[in-house]
């Protein structure tokens, strides 16, 4: 006796791309961009990842494990000097899911000094960055039009993982205001 059967295979497709944050300053890692599945799977699914950009890098393999409809997965950036969008793809067989990262560039926001300033002595002044800065320190440079104002080494250093820098301006003694 035979008997028959029909097995039916199920492709399991993905529903969205989220990239959350759209837009980070480089050098950042925006770690909660996210793929869902439409059904959860039996077993791990692994997919493929690629970024159109270099200041946008991707795992080359993302799972999202069996059981989960949904997984994570990090984007590291890198430090530009203007805005670049960069295209995330991410796919599984024929079931491809796109969305773009906005990069840019880490940039002095604020620079504030206390007013008045009494000359021939030192004042504390605050640079301030448009985002936290990643990986190394970065180094900005600060000058003054005015010869009766400077800063030491024309020059000061955000630490990674900060946003702003505590400085000090030195000025010298002068007859009127400026």
């Amino acid at each position: 006796e035979t008997a028959t059967a029909t097995l039916t295979v199920k492709k399991i497709a993905m529903q969205s791309l989220v990239l959350s944050p759209t837009s980070v300053v480089g050098a950042n890692t925006t770690a909660a961009n996210q793929i869902t599945l439409t059904e959860m799977p039996a077993q791990d699914i692994s997919l493929s990842a690629t970024s159109s950009k270099t200041a946008a890098v991707v795992p080359s393999n993302v799972v999202i494990p069996a059981g989960s409809t949904f997984t994570q997965f990090p984007i590291q950036t890198s430090i530009v000097a203007a805005t670049v969008t960069a295209g995330i793809t991410v796919s599984s067989g024929n079931s491809t899911k796109s969305a773009n990262l906005q990069v840019t560039p880490l940039v002095p926001q604020t620079l504030t000094v206390p007013s008045p300033v009494v000359g021939g002595g030192n004042v504390s002044a605050t640079l301030t960055m448009n985002a936290s800065v990643g990986g190394a320190p970065a180094v900005v440079d600060v000058t003054s039009s005015d010869a009766s104002v400077s800063v030491t080494g024309n020059a000061v250093t955000v630490d990674a993982g900060t946003a702003s820098k505590v400085f000090t301006i030195s000025t010298v003694s002068v007859s009127s205001p400026v």
